[in-house]
């Protein structure tokens, strides 16, 4: 299972995601910059895992957000 928080009322959305450890089935959280990194992160039960951002659809998402950001601060 993969939860993404789309934020709720009065929370911007965030781009911290949840899944089970392909280990061990414990929660494993991390980010759209650390799959874009294809960095390793470790589960609420210790397991080293190695993200993967096949294609690099992760980091073309995460930098059309920045960008996006980058916009939008340009009007405030």
């Amino acid at each position: 299972m993969f939860v993404a928080d789309t934020g709720r009322a009065g929370r911007p959305m965030s781009d911290k995601m949840e899944t089970e450890c392909p280990d061990c089935g414990g929660k494993l959280r991390f980010t759209l910059d650390e799959v874009a990194g294809q960095r390793t992160v470790r589960c609420s039960r210790g397991h080293n895992v190695k993200l993967q951002d096949h294609g690099g659809g992760a980091r073309r998402v995460s930098k059309a957000l920045s960008d996006l950001e980058t916009a939008v601060e340009k009007f405030r």
